[in-house]
């Protein structure tokens, strides 16, 4: 699997960042072997889902809807509190969220499936709950930046199972997935340059990222368990009508 610390020092190495000692610290700490999305159980359980066309077509809209959330949120929280500067860089990161929700969902025809809007109803409550958010500037940008490197390395896992298993409806995504990553790289990078700019000025925004990080790490194990539970229940049946799925069911939602 892949060495997440390694690869992401790697990153700041090529864009010239230098590492404050207390990201450094945190990082080291927070993203060890024991990461839930870098371990061979998070491998296993995209290859299994990934065996079933229905199961691909559930994560793709799944992750389209959580890329269009991602955005919302951020658009919020970027004209409440983020200064200038920071707030462009947050507007890029809102449309190029809604670039990729659209991009997850133009590869849903290579499962064969087309999609079902849910009730309208339930679409509405769902828009009011996004809407409804607000949080603390500093520690929203440590969740993002904690989801985005999940991001980054859940992307190269897809990747990586699709070519080592040699899923064949599944290759034309590849270019399209490098191009989603490349762009959450970016993510990745200008939320740890700002977070290193806050620990350089305030050592105290040390507990929030290590918060940060711990969060979205029991999270991907609970998420973990509950696509093992869905499998449990469906696999085999997954595969079994070729037609419509609906939005919002037990998909990798890792993907933000």
């Amino acid at each position: 699997m892949f060495n997440v610390l390694a690869d992401l020092i790697d990153l700041y190495e090529m864009k010239g960042v230098h590492l404050c000692e207390a990201y450094s610290d945190i990082a080291s700490e927070a993203l060890d072997v024991s990461l839930p999305y870098s371990t061979p159980a998070m491998y296993g359980m995209v290859a299994t889902l990934f065996s079933s066309e229905k199961m691909i077509a559930y994560n793709l809209i799944q992750n389209s809807i959580d890329e269009a959330k991602g955005a919302a949120r951020i658009k919020i929280i970027a004209e409440r509190y983020a200064p200038p500067a920071l707030e462009v860089k947050m507007n890029k990161h809102v449309a190029e969220e809604m670039k990729h929700s659209h991009q997850f969902l133009n590869l849903l025809p290579l499962t064969g499936y087309t999609y079902e809007r849910e009730d309208k109803q339930d679409n509405k409550k769902e828009l009011n709950n996004i809407l409804d958010f607000d949080d603390d500037l500093q520690k929203f940008i440590c969740r993002v930046h904690s989801i985005e490197i999940r991001s980054w390395t859940v992307l190269r896992i897809y990747m990586k199972v699709i070519e080592e298993l040699k899923i064949s409806r599944m290759e034309k995504a590849i270019a399209v997935l490098q191009d989603i990553m490349n762009e959450e790289i970016t993510h990745v990078l200008y939320t740890g340059e700002q977070i290193i700019k806050w620990l350089n000025e305030d050592d105290k925004i040390a507990t929030v990222l290590k918060d940060c990080f711990a969060h979205t790490s029991r999270e991907t194990w609970h998420d973990l368990a509950n696509m093992s539970n869905y499998l449990a229940d469906n696999l085999l049946s997954l595969n079994t009508a070729k037609d419509r799925v609906a939005g919002g069911g037990a998909a990798i939602a890792l993907v933000g």
